[in-house]
């Protein structure tokens, strides 16, 4: 299991000048109180890699990664939405294509992602009203199974890899997408906190906790905290970059030796 220690002579200082789409952030380790002993896991996922997704700032993070000696969850689409995922009318899906599934695929080899099932088409099934957007919420348990298992075995034989965490889209979710997930041998979902109660349940619950802009503040929480192991997931997604969002000020990232399935889940 890779850990990341935020102890003395640990912290990676460093920016990436050459894309410039991350910063590594400079974190103040030494806070009054703070056991020896504590450890600080740090998680990255990033969401909505697909065959529409920006190749070349995906391959610019994949290298930023390896070049740091860090790894990622990458949340990938397998059949993504050809147009605006947030109408709920039909509409053609594209698949991943082999040129973008060959990215991931060595990036696997090399350690240096995790994937995980990013719903199936990240197109939503209703309007905004009351509720959040959702891919799955709402479905019933075979409809939700029958999309899931799709997608599942598209990118599992893509890939040539067992994929072991799921992802849903907007991180919306109900008790049927986790009895589909469970049922279709997945051990590991990521989302936001649960909304129920899934103590009967055999997967391991990792949600996200806080997006780029607020690590800095969320590691100093952490290092206060009665928890000598906390671990922190960091949800992020290609706009929250600069170069990719100019109205958008998240620019801030940190590197961590991690991913979902790493930290023994």
């Amino acid at each position: 299991m890779w850990q990341l220690e935020f102890l003395r002579k640990k912290i990676i200082k460093s920016a990436l000048i050459a894309i410039p789409v991350i910063l590594f952030l400079s974190l103040n380790t030494e806070v009054e109180g703070a056991p020896p002993e504590k450890q600080i896991t740090v998680v990255f996922r990033f969401d909505d890699y697909s065959s529409l997704s920006s190749t070349e700032f995906e391959v610019k993070l994949i290298n930023t990664f390896r070049k740091y000696n860090a790894a990622c969850t990458f949340g990938v689409i397998p059949y993504a939405c050809a147009g605006d995922e947030h109408d709920i009318r039909p509409q053609e899906v594209v698949p991943l294509t082999l040129k973008k599934a060959a990215i991931l695929k060595n990036a696997v080899k090399e350690e240096i992602l995790e994937v995980a099932l990013h719903g199936y088409s990240h197109q939503a099934i209703r309007k905004k009203a009351d509720f959040d957007y959702t891919e799955f919420s709402g479905l019933d348990l075979n409809s939700q199974m029958e999309k899931i298992a799709i997608g599942q075995d598209y990118l599992e034989e893509m890939l040539d890899i067992r994929i072991a965490t799921f992802v849903p889209p907007w991180n919306t979710y109900d008790l049927n997408t986790i009895r589909a997930v469970e049922k279709l041998g997945f051990n590991c979902f990521s989302a936001n906190e649960s909304i129920e109660a899934m103590k009967s349940s055999l997967l391991k619950f990792v949600p996200a906790t806080c997006d780029l802009i607020e690590l800095r503040q969320t590691v100093k929480s952490a290092r206060r905290a009665s928890d000598r192991q906390p671990v922190i997931v960091v949800l992020f997604h290609e706009y929250d970059f600069l170069e990719n969002n100019k109205e958008n000020n998240s620019s801030l990232c940190f590197s961590s030796k991690e991913s979902m399935t790493r930290m023994g889940f």
